[in-house]
């Protein structure tokens, strides 16, 4: 599967290419991106203490029906903020005549993208935070609904359409970074404009997100109904989800291997060896 060999790429600990990785880092655009991005990071925790407050408070009753657009919109602005900063800091790098420097190195132009990819997905915070309040909050709703099956408030099919739901909604954050990582390596080759290359990017990214999500909306919650049910129907909309999302990804990925003008064997070695 294409989209977990990306993630485990990108969030590989083994160091690659060290001596263009340490010059990212003490970059001082990347510098101004990382301070950046840290500063949004501060804010990020909140949404931990709110989410404790509306189960204790009873108004999570009225919130419970807009979780899941405010989850998959939290995933998407994750992507956003990935995917400016990716194409940003690569633009950057063709505008100070780095780029071409270091293409001619081993790991050529697929590297030097991959490096500045892995570089920024590694020092964003907000991701990580994003995580853990996600998975707290699926964990939650999860312990819940166990308890309401157990107790015959809800039946099995219920319980796994739920279930279903969230696995759904926390793969989307995974998927949804993969995109804007491959979004923003693509954009970058459009442009050497900084400004150009993050809004291209942005605008990209927010068009595949919002066509996966209708197309995903139809299907699963008009048409698969219409033919199907029971729990061939969640798992036949499970299947599904996830495949349009890594479609995109495989067509996202196809589009950056034209892009650098490169070959897939050269993609495919780079994120090997990085992780």
């Amino acid at each position: 599967m294409l989209t977990k060999r990306l993630w485990e790429s990108l969030y590989s600990p083994h160091g690659t290419h060290s001596t263009y990785w340490a010059h990212i880092l003490a970059n001082r655009r990347t510098l101004s991106i990382l301070r950046s991005e840290k500063r949004w990071a501060k804010v990020i925790p909140l949404p931990t203490f709110f989410v404790i407050a509306l189960v204790f408070s009873g108004v999570w009753v009225f919130v419970v029906p807009f979780l899941p657009f405010i989850l998959l919109g939290t995933s998407s602005l994750c992507g956003v903020l990935i995917t400016t900063q990716i194409s940003g800091l690569i633009a950057f790098e063709h505008q100070q005549k780095r780029y071409e420097v270091a293409s001619m190195l081993p790991m050529g132009g697929a590297g030097v993208h991959w490096v500045i990819s892995r570089v920024i997905v590694q020092n964003t915070q907000v991701i990580v935070y994003v995580q853990v309040v996600l998975g707290n909050l699926c964990l939650m709703v999860m312990l819940a609904m166990t308890g309401f099956l157990v107790l015959g408030g809800i039946t099995l099919v219920q319980y796994f359409t739920i279930l279903t739901a969230l696995a759904l909604i926390y793969a989307d954050l995974c998927q949804s970074v993969i995109s804007s990582v491959l979004v923003g390596m693509i954009a970058a080759n459009q442009s050497s404009e900084r400004l150009s290359a993050a809004s291209f990017s942005v605008v990209l990214f927010l068009i595949l997100q919002v066509c996966a999500y209708l197309l995903i909306l139809v299907v699963c919650g008009f048409v698969l109904p219409l033919l199907i049910g029971g729990l061939t129907l969640v798992i036949l909309q499970l299947l599904f989800a996830l495949g349009i999302r890594e479609g995109i990804i495989t067509a996202l990925w196809h589009a950056t291997v034209v892009s650098l003008e490169s070959t897939r064997f050269e993609l495919e070695q780079t994120i090997r060896v990085a992780s």
